[in-house]
């Protein structure tokens, strides 16, 4: 049971729709140039003829070039703009995924020469639930569900009743397509495209070969009622099963060990082995209908055997989702996609538990009386719907992000040298750019004036700058764009009184915005927009304390490897501690390895890179705790 309560927290669609997952320039930036183009990076690959974005001036005049084109990874969109004035500047997106044709919107705003004019995020803002979509998804899994289990039953249970299942089955598979249809008015809706242009996309395509197999599988069983054509009615389910996840979020998905083919196959064992269950189970209390005989007590027996591989394969599948795919307890406790996967999950206590009962006291029973295992039985299938109804919403849903070092706000704390005053600085959200400044001061003189001083310490290119801080709420606070740059900054706490004064050193480093994935070796790989549409891949091996080596390798906006002029500068951070630079060796004209010892912690490592034909400096970064 604990473990059935461990897949459904993995649900299919937990890393559901194209999200935005960072930017460049980054929301809430304030840049000193121009850029040339905006690029936006999302968690799923974008349909490029779908998706759009426009980028407009505080008087809402569009200063973008209307081209949206993909960038230089499949999972971003780039589109040209000329501004030449100063101001405040807004992106609006709207992607329509590759994968399911999900859509989702949103904005965010960064600055030229000026401040942002809030500091906002960059959060998808997709749109409600469809309920034309979910009411496609769960036809379509029930109509899949009742096939599946009905031919693997007519099968390999019972012989009798096959003539009844062949209704079974084809009615099932005439479900599944309706749902199917349903999906496809949906989908078309939400993409705005033409029939003649969905179905030449991948979405479309995939709709097409799940009405198709689905079809064939009505067409075999309905042809002759043999246990040949019921095999290849549950091969034909399988086929319908895979096009829907190919065009599912498993196909998109990198988890703890492998990436899509290894998570749709786990998905489709999953989807299997819950059809064997419940599809199974609603084809035996079909052919258990009329007075108790030998030949349907040896067939509920030859199903619950079926049955108890199902139910520990459903198990075993979820609780591996679950270890990859469960980000916070955070978002399972403060979303509505939370509380649903919660719900979904006592639904599956409940099924176990009636599938206990049915194991451990209808089962013996069945040679002498089948009420118990029909009225049991029923119960199941109630509350299978109802689980069915949890999943298909799920899947319509866009989960809460996952919580990540890069959505929390910077702390630091320090001292003076005479340990007289304390400070604690909340730096939020701690990115490049726009941040919110909240300090806290225990200290023995009365402040009548409190600043910051701040002083970029990866480079001396850069002079200091000052912000005062106001009193609120028995703290100082302020926002502003003092750290306008990606890196390690050294912010000093000056608090002024009548007569004494006190000065705190900090250290905090802006969070680096990265999409991670999984490598080889359990590597963990991390991958980063930068300036001018350059990207950077950068991984750390092994990752564990003592000796480690970490790589960067930088790509043109083509994904070709991009020379440099020489190694960059690359250090290793961690709070209450300074800086290293770490030796550094070309491995190739983009690839350098830094090498160093590394203790337990929460490292922050950066490179400064200059590219041949360029006086542009590339900053790239990543954190990994070792």
């Amino acid at each position: 049971m604990i473990a059935l309560g461990a897949s459904l927290a993995a649900a299919p669609g937990v890393l559901a729709h194209a999200n935005l997952a960072s930017s460049e320039p980054a929301s809430g930036a304030r840049l000193d140039t121009a850029p040339t183009a905006v690029t936006m990076r999302f968690t799923e690959q974008p349909e490029l003829s779908l998706s759009d974005a426009q980028v407009v001036s505080s008087d809402g005049t569009r200063v973008d070039n209307g081209n949206v084109r993909l960038g230089s990874q499949p999972d971003t969109l780039t589109i040209g703009v000329k501004i030449s004035a100063h101001g405040t500047y807004t992106v609006a997106w709207h992607c329509i995924s590759k994968v399911d044709g999900h859509a989702t919107a949103g904005s965010f705003a960064f600055g030229v020469g000026t401040d942002p004019s809030a500091p906002k995020k960059n959060l998808p803002a997709g749109p409600p639930p469809n309920p034309t979509e979910m009411a496609g998804r769960f036809f379509f899994i029930i109509g899949t569900v009742l096939v599946f289990g009905g031919a693997l039953v007519a099968s390999f249970v019972v012989r009798a009743a096959r003539r009844t299942l062949r209704l079974y089955v084809v009615t099932g598979a005439a479900v599944g397509i309706a749902g199917t249809v349903v999906l496809a008015l949906a989908q078309h809706a939400t993409t705005h495209a033409s029939w003649s242009v969905l179905f030449k996309l991948a979405l479309g395509k995939a709709l097409l070969e799940r009405v198709a197999a689905l079809a064939l599988a009505a067409i075999v069983v309905a042809i002759a009622a043999r246990s040949w054509t019921f095999v290849l009615a549950a091969i034909f389910a399988i086929g319908a099963m895979l096009a829907d996840l190919h065009a599912g979020h498993a196909a998109a998905t990198y988890s703890w060990i492998g990436g899509p083919p290894l998570e749709i196959a786990v998905q489709a064992v999953h989807f299997a082995s819950a059809a064997v269950w419940m599809g199974g189970l609603g084809a035996l209390l079909i052919a258990l209908r009329g007075a108790e005989s030998d030949e349907k007590a040896s067939a509920v027996l030859r199903y619950s055997r079926f049955a108890a591989v199902a139910i520990f394969v459903v198990a075993a599948t979820g609780v591996y989702r679950a270890i990859g795919a469960i980000g916070s307890w955070h978002g399972l406790f403060h979303s509505g996609y939370g509380y649903l996967v919660i719900a979904k999950s006592a639904l599956l206590g409940l099924l176990s538990l009636l599938a206990v009962r049915q194991r451990f006291f209808n089962l013996d029973k069945v040679r002498t009386t089948l009420a118990g295992l029909r009225r049991v039985g029923k119960a199941e299938l109630a509350v299978g719907t109802a689980i069915i109804v949890a999943t298909a919403m799920l899947l319509g849903l866009s989960p809460p992000p996952p919580v990540s070092a890069s959505s929390a706000p910077l702390v630091a704390d320090g001292t003076d040298l005479g340990r007289s005053t304390k400070a604690h600085l909340v730096v939020s959200p701690g990115q490049a750019g726009l941040n919110t400044f909240t300090l806290s001061l225990d200290t023995r003189i009365d402040p009548r004036t409190v600043s910051l001083r701040f002083d970029y310490a990866s480079s001396g290119t850069i002079g200091p700058s000052e912000l005062a801080l106001h009193r609120r709420d028995g703290a100082w606070t302020a926002a502003a764009a003092n750290m306008s740059i990606q890196g390690l900054w050294s912010i000093t706490v000056v608090a002024q009184g009548s007569t004494d004064s006190a000065e705190v050193p900090l250290e905090v480093a802006t969070h680096c915005e990265t999409q991670t994935s999984s490598g080889g070796n359990n590597l963990t790989l991390y991958t980063q927009t930068l300036s001018g549409g350059s990207s950077d891949s950068m991984y750390i091996d092994p990752g564990r304390p003592g000796r480690n080596e970490i790589h960067f390798t930088f790509f043109d906006p083509k994904g070709n490897e991009l020379p440099l002029l020489k190694a960059p500068e690359i250090t290793a951070w961690r709070p209450n501690t300074s800086a290293r630079a770490l030796a550094v060796r070309r491995f190739s004209a983009g690839h350098f390895i830094a090498s160093g010892r590394l203790g337990r912690g929460k490292w922050r490592f950066g490179a400064d890179a200059s590219p041949k034909g360029t006086s542009q400096t590339l900053r790239a970064c990543f954190e990994q705790t070792i």
